[in-house]
């Protein structure tokens, strides 16, 4: 039933793909997102983006691993001492002209370090919720909360986030994807790593597959 399913979802999605090239006025075309899937050193079972750890990277390590990182171009600190008694460093980085090009070059990444920790990571995509499934199909797990989508899949060391666009199913397809990793701080300074809840069904629009 879920092949079935997704079948559908595929063939709406390859429907939504000549929407977008009639309002873009040229042909749209998908970017892959085989690059952004390939092993990363240094990365085990916590979330993680290219060697940065959440909860455990350093922000000395995480300039050092972005410093070498062969995608990556300048890199930018943003320190905001208002922000709890430890303060709170951004960093931001141009790209180099070698990343992946599913990667969104005109919405800067960035990582954000607390307590000498990085507890988040976002990298923009030029990749939409529909070519993820029509790539990867469906996700080991997900999860939605009416503000956004998570998508996650074994081969990826990291989150899958897309804005929430509902109701309408279509625009939701359309919605774009960011490579997105988020801990808080808990009561006693330590990063609390979010919960995806594993094996739940994939919720778009009210529409389980």
């Amino acid at each position: 039933m879920l092949r079935v399913t997704l079948r559908l979802l595929l063939i709406t999605f390859a429907t939504s793909g000549v929407s977008l090239a009639l309002i873009h006025g040229q042909p749209y075309t998908m970017p892959q997102i085989a690059p952004l899937l390939a092993p990363t050193p240094n990365c085990g079972a916590t979330l993680c983006w290219q060697g940065i750890r959440l909860g455990r990277t350093t922000l000395e390590e995480a300039l050092a691993l972005l410093a070498q990182h062969p995608w990556v171009g300048e890199i930018t600190l943003q320190r905001d001492p208002r922000v709890y008694t430890n303060g709170t460093t951004i960093i931001t980085w141009a790209w180099s002209g070698s990343q992946p090009g599913a990667i969104d070059t005109a919405s800067p990444p960035a990582a954000l370090v607390r307590s000498d920790r990085v507890i988040g990571v976002r990298v923009p995509t030029r990749l939409l919720v529909g070519d993820v499934l029509y790539q990867r199909g469906l996700p080991d797990s997900a999860y939605g909360n009416g503000i956004e989508h998570n998508l996650q899949y074994q081969e990826l060391d990291s989150n899958l986030r897309s804005d929430y666009a509902c109701p309408n199913f279509d625009a939701q397809l359309k919605a774009a994807v960011s490579i997105d990793l988020y801990g808080g701080m808990s009561f006693n300074g330590m990063v609390a790593l979010p919960y995806f809840p594993a094996n739940q069904p994939l919720v778009i629009c009210e529409r389980t597959f």
